[in-house]
C-alpha cells in the first residue's frame, strides 16, 4: 500500500514539474526552494451548514532540494491585494501574518511536501460577491522561489453558489449545464455538498444520480406546469445525459 502511495505521489510530482518551466528546472542546482504543487481552488459556503463561520481549504507546497533534518519555515504572501475582487485579510481569510498561519507555514523535518490549511472566513459580504485570494510563494531565510510558473495559486470563494472546478467530472450525473438554481436542486435532492471527491464506482453512481434527478425534476415540473424549474435568466434546468437520454 505504501509503495502504491509513493508511486502515486511520484507520478503527480512529475506531471506538475512537466507543466512548469523547463528553464527553471534546468538551472536548478539543489538549492532549497519551494513551489505550489496544487491546483486552483473554488470554495463556497453555499454548500456548507448555515452555522459554519469559517472553513479550511488546503494548498500543497513542495520543497526542492534535499529534505532537512529540522523543520523549516517558508513564506506565503497575497499578491492580488490591489485587485477589485481581492479577498481582504482579516475579513475574508485568516491573515497570513497571524501567529496561527505562521505555525502552518512549516516544511516538517524529513519531508518535501506539506498541505497548508488556509482559513476562509464567512463574512456577510460574501453573500453578494465572489472574492479571490492569490497566494504566492516568497523567498525567506530557508527557501527561494523554486519554479516561476508554479509560484502562485488561486482560491476563489463566496457564500453564493460557485461552479466546482471539477464540474466536468460529474457530467454523467448532472449534464453539462451549470447554474445556482440547478446546484441547489442537486443539493436538496441528493444531499451532496462536497463535489471534490469522485467515488471509485463513479459511472454506476452517476447514472443512479442522473436517474434520480431526472425523476425529481419531472415531479417538480409536473407540479409547476406554469413555472418549470429554471435559472434566474429563464434557462430551463436539465440533466441531459447521453447514456440515459440518447439524442
Amino acid at each position: 500500500m505504501m509503495m502504491k502511495k509513493n508511486l502515486y505521489l511520484l507520478f503527480w510530482g512529475l506531471v506538475i514539474l512537466a507543466s512548469c518551466s523547463q528553464d527553471d528546472l534546468l538551472t536548478y542546482k539543489n538549492d532549497p526552494a519551494i513551489y505550489f504543487a496544487s491546483k486552483d481552488v473554488n470554495y463556497s459556503f453555499f454548500y456548507a451548514e448555515s452555522t459554519l463561520l469559517k472553513a479550511d481549504v488546503f494548498v500543497t507546497v513542495h520543497a526542492m532540494g534535499n529534505p532537512s533534518s529540522s523543520d523549516r519555515s517558508f513564506s506565503l504572501i497575497q499578491s492580488n491585494v490591489s485587485d477589485a475582487d481581492a479577498a481582504v485579510s482579516g475579513i475574508h481569510f485568516l491573515p497570513l501574518t497571524s501567529q496561527e498561519m505562521q505555525k502552518r507555514m512549516v516544511m516538517p523535518a524529513g519531508q518535501s511536501e506539506v498541505e497548508v490549511p488556509i482559513t476562509l472566513l464567512k463574512d456577510p459580504s460574501l453573500d453578494l460577491k465572489i472574492v479571490k485570494l492569490t497566494l504566492k510563494v516568497a523567498t525567506n531565510e530557508n527557501f527561494k522561489v523554486g519554479v516561476s510558473e508554479c509560484d502562485s495559486t488561486n482560491i476563489t470563494f463566496s457564500s453564493q453558489a460557485i461552479k466546482p472546478t471539477n464540474w466536468k467530472d460529474w457530467y454523467y450525473a448532472f449534464g453539462d449545464s451549470w447554474g445556482s438554481v440547478k446546484m441547489k436542486f442537486i443539493i436538496d435532492n441528493t444531499g451532496i455538498t462536497n463535489f471534490d471527491k469522485i467515488p471509485s464506482d463513479a459511472l454506476y453512481y452517476f447514472l443512479f444520480l442522473n436517474t434520480k434527478l431526472q425523476q425529481k425534476l419531472f415531479e417538480y415540473n409536473n407540479a409547476h406546469p406554469e413555472a418549470p424549474l429554471a435559472e434566474a435568466d429563464g434557462t430551463l434546468i436539465n440533466f441531459d445525459n447521453p447514456y440515459i437520454n440518447p439524442s
